[in-house]
């Protein structure tokens, strides 16, 4: 937010969701949505202070994006100092097959779980990470279910519920979801809405 002054920069091919109409009217001067392939618009606004990626799922994509990075990584503040700019990645792991959960995701079925764009962006941040050096933080309760609860239980305790994302009925109404659901089992869906 950086004290009301932030700005958020949206990427995408199309805008499919309409987001303008999900996005409060009191926030609209502070978001800009650009259209076009990222390798063409990203560095219309750079530097940027945090990069969130949940884009296109190619290994060609993430090795462009991890080399793209690695150039943008270091910015200068307007104070004229360095700063590293933060980078999270969306679908970095998936749940192991063995899982029942695995078991459901057959499009995105990975022997270790982690996706093969991923690894490209696991070893793009411990390549790059800074503070502490070559760490990475994650929260896929797939990985990580201790870091989940606590991350889960921070949240409730400053009143937040499970919704993660800004359209709350997204995933909780399976006419909604996308991927492989006509092909799920009952027990698959049941489990998909009871998240």
């Amino acid at each position: 937010d950086n004290g009301g002054n932030g700005h958020l920069y949206t990427f995408d091919i199309q805008d499919q969701w309409d987001r303008a109409r999900l996005m409060p009217a009191q926030l609209m001067h502070r978001w800009t949505l650009t259209l076009g392939d990222g390798r063409q618009t990203l560095d219309k606004y750079a530097p940027y202070s945090y990069v969130h990626s949940d884009a296109e799922h190619s290994t060609m994509f993430a090795e462009w994006l991890a080399e793209w990075l690695g150039r943008k990584q270091a910015r200068l503040t307007p104070s004229g100092r360095e700063a590293s700019t933060l980078v999270s990645f969306h679908d970095v792991y998936k749940w192991l097959p063995t899982t029942p959960e695995g078991q459901c995701l057959r499009r995105m079925k990975t022997a270790t779980g982690i996706t093969a764009e991923g690894a490209i962006m696991l070893k793009f941040a411990r390549t790059h990470a800074v503070f502490p050096h070559h760490a990475t933080l994650s929260i896929a309760p797939s990985h990580f279910p201790r870091v989940w609860q606590r991350v889960q239980a921070a949240r409730h305790a400053r009143g937040l519920d499970d919704n993660w994302v800004c359209d709350n009925a997204k995933y909780k109404d399976s006419r909604h979801f996308k991927k492989s659901w006509g092909q799920m089992t009952e027990q698959c869906k049941r489990m998909q809405r009871e998240r």
